[in-house]
């Protein structure tokens, strides 16, 4: 009978020893403290990702802010130009006339246009027509600037290179 209780004593023994192993194991896996600790290790690498991938963008996003911006301000300054431009009076002979006013051109004798029974004011008005026309200017400017239709100074002029 000794050696039936010898035997059942080292079975409880095994017994007790491999719950023990088992209960320290599972204890250990089953620790709040560690499973706490492992989560929080995860949460702050998964953090650091994410605020590593957060600064590449907003990097790249400040890029783009920047090369807007310098497009932006070279399409202003080309509106503006083109504003400007578009604001200039486009009279082509206006642009040409200091030329002419350096020159002291004065009409000779012979192109003054006398008739008999015309007055001082007629007279003037003729001589001015063809000395513009003599300065190269056309029809339509040297109608705009005496006041005289274009018919009046195509007239005049015509009438004039017959005389001469």
């Amino acid at each position: 009978m000794t050696l039936a209780f010898t035997v059942t004593g080292i079975c409880l023994l095994a017994i007790y020893s491999v719950y023990f192993l088992l209960n320290r194991k599972i204890s250990q896996i089953l620790d709040s403290e560690k499973i706490l600790s492992r989560v929080d290790d995860e949460i702050n690498s998964l953090i650091l990702e994410l605020n590593q991938t957060t600064e590449r963008n907003i990097l790249l996003v400040e890029d783009r802010i920047k090369t807007l911006s310098s497009l932006i301000k070279d399409s202003d300054k080309s509106i503006i130009r083109l504003n400007k431009e578009l604001s200039r009076p486009l009279v082509e002979p206006l642009n040409y006339s200091h030329l002419s006013k350096k020159k002291n051109f004065i009409l000779p004798e012979n192109e003054l246009v006398k008739d008999k029974g015309e007055s001082d004011e007629n007279l003037s008005e003729k001589n001015r027509i063809l000395e513009l026309f003599y300065k190269g200017f056309s029809a339509e400017v040297i109608a705009s600037k005496t006041g005289a239709s274009i018919g009046e100074v195509e007239l005049i002029i015509t009438l004039n290179s017959r005389k001469g």
